[in-house]
């Protein structure tokens, strides 16, 4: 597991935004083909709607992220919030 800085970290390289540009220009070129196309490719067009599917996926991609310290909310709630109520 990651925390939410580290994914941050990660989601904000170089890399990580080159690939997720590719995926959405692979996901544009998809949807024009589908769009565009004037016949019914029954097994071609149930492919590429799946790659779709996983390109979505992958783009909106959020691991489970761990607190960075015991301070941050667990669920919604605090360790200060649950001392404040107590």
């Amino acid at each position: 597991m990651v925390t939410k800085s580290e994914f941050n970290d990660w989601r904000n390289l170089a890399i990580t935004q080159e690939l997720l540009t590719g995926l959405v220009e692979q996901a544009n070129q998809i949807a024009t083909e589908l769009l565009r196309r004037s016949t019914v490719d029954t097994n071609r067009d149930q492919w590429l709607k799946g790659t779709l599917v996983g390109i979505d996926l992958a783009c909106g991609f959020v691991p489970e992220l761990v607190p960075e310290n015991v301070e941050e909310a667990v669920d919604g709630v605090s360790i200060k919030d649950l001392e404040d109520a107590a």
